[in-house]
């Protein structure tokens, strides 16, 4: 057997092991999503590194049907005029220096008038912790919508030293945190996770889910690996599949023409 692409990773719920009672909540919420014609509610995703957090939220765009999440920094919204530039750049395809209308939407009033040519946008913004409590609350109006449906905000840009405000309306979107300080995300933004309602603390990963992500992947990438090895670097890997995976790449190169890991 070849050694076949070693920078496989899960790309449906199915295949995504461990947190299963997120796992079975996200299961419900994509489909109530698609039926509704809806953005994906919002979350927030905290928890120590290499536990898989981006690799399922990569899954959850792809089994909605969407393009890839949008990511970004917490530390590059450092103030209203950046904020501002994000959201209005949600939906948006960039045509060289133009960025084109989100389809699907009235551009006189915001409103979404076409929900199957909409695409409902994921943001994600990465270590939230650092995103500073000014900025949050400029989010609140756009988490969460008006009975007609428009989402919008105060939107500010700064040209030649003035700064000009204006309400700017922004598409139907999710927006995702992430933080492995929850505590500290918790003290600048306890108003904006209130608006949040799917809400998970990742948990690190027992030796026999660990053993199963390495068995798994092992199997994608046409290594075969016995139980007792694969129990090896379960235990070694403290918790995380990141871990777990990286050892199994660094085993290839030491491995058998016959791909065998014993």
């Amino acid at each position: 057997m070849t050694i076949q692409n070693t920078n496989w990773k899960p790309t449906d719920l199915s295949e995504y092991i461990g947190q299963e009672l997120l796992v079975r909540e996200l299961a419900v919420e994509i489909q109530s999503s698609i039926k509704e014609r809806r953005a994906l509610n919002h979350m927030v995703f905290h928890g120590g590194a290499g536990v898989g957090k981006n690799t399922l939220i990569d899954i959850i765009a792809k089994s909605r049907g969407l393009g890839p999440p949008v990511r970004v920094p917490g530390k590059s919204l450092k103030d209203h005029d950046c904020l501002t530039e994000l959201m209005c750049s949600l939906g948006s395809k960039r045509v060289g220096k133009v960025l084109e209308m989100p389809k699907g939407y009235n551009p006189e009033t915001g409103l979404l008038v076409d929900p199957s040519k909409a695409t409902f946008p994921i943001l994600v913004i990465d270590e939230a912790e650092s995103v500073e409590t000014p900025i949050w609350e400029l989010l609140h109006q756009a988490l969460e919508p008006e009975s007609s449906g428009l989402r919008w905000m105060l939107g500010q840009k700064t040209e030649s030293g003035k700064k000009k405000q204006s309400n700017v309306w922004v598409v139907d979107f999710t927006m995702i945190l992430l933080t492995n300080y929850f505590g500290k995300l918790m003290k600048k933004a306890s108003a904006t996770l209130s608006r949040l309602p799917i809400q998970h603390a990742f948990e690190y990963y027992s030796t026999h889910e660990l053993q199963a992500v390495v068995t798994q992947f092992a199997k994608h990438i046409g290594l075969t690996i016995d139980e007792t090895a694969a129990e090896m670097i379960a235990t070694r890997s403290h918790g995380e599949p990141r871990k777990a995976v990286n050892y199994v790449r660094r085993v290839v190169g030491y491995s058998s023409s016959d791909h065998n890991i014993s």
